[in-house]
Order: C-alpha cells, then structure tokens, then sequence
C-alpha cells in the first residue's frame, strides 16, 4: 500500500513541476511578444520584416511567427499592417503631412502601395478619408 502511495505521489509531484515549468515558459513568451510589440510600436516606419524582427530578439522567424499568434491571437503580419493603418489614420486627420510622408513615416518606400493598402483596409484613399474626416 505504502508502495502504491509513494508512485501516486511521485506522479503527482511530476505533474505538478511540470505545470509549473509550462506556466512559467508561458510568461516568458508572453513578455517576449509584448516587448515584440512595443518595438514595432515604437519603430513602425522601420524594416519590420519577420528576419528582421528575428534578428532583434534572438529567435527563429518560424518560431516567433507561431509564438505571436499564439499569444496575441493574430498573425505578425496583421498587427503591424493594423497598428500602421492606424497610425496613418492618425497623421492623416491631425497633420497636414503629405501623403507620401505619410507613406514613409508609417513603413511603405512606395506611396502607391500605401495607397492601395489603405483603401483596402478603410475602404477609402487616404485623401478622400482625410477629406471626410478633417472638417
């Protein structure tokens, strides 16, 4: 019997540490991602390439591309073309920038496919939303 309650509490041991190991690596990636997230935050008109990013943090770009969605429920992608779109939105309705400056303060090199890209994602050119949206 003693035998028998000695494995069950080893077992239970064992499960334990373990929980404890995998929470812990959880709060470890999470801070991971979340100062993934304040660098693109702060350097949004950077090269925010996923080799980049990589290179930045010592991590394999296949692994903080699952890590991210894993942790943030949305892909890299995805969050730095919403945080830019957002961002632009920004200095289109409080700055009278250009829109080419525009363009280069948020990360596109061609103002055309900042174009493109805003209108896919607001359903406007950046002129038309500013002119709507700046009265």
């Amino acid at each position: 019997m003693w035998e028998l309650l000695d494995v069950v509490y080893s077992q239970a041991l064992i499960l334990i540490s373990s929980e404890i190991d995998e929470h812990q690596l959880e709060d470890q990636s999470t801070h991971q991602i979340k100062a993934l997230c304040r660098y693109i935050d702060e350097n949004l008109s950077q090269n925010l390439s996923l080799e980049t990013l990589s290179s930045i943090i010592y991590l394999s770009p296949k692994y903080i591309s699952r890590l991210f969605k894993n942790v943030m429920h949305e892909n890299l992608t995805s969050y730095i073309n919403r945080k830019r779109m957002a961002y632009a939105e920004d200095l289109l309705t409080t700055t009278n920038l250009s829109i080419k400056d525009i363009a280069k303060l948020v990360g596109f090199n061609s103002s055309a496919y900042f174009i493109q890209c805003f209108r896919n994602f607001y359903g406007y050119t950046p002129e038309s939303y500013r002119a709507q949206h700046t009265r």
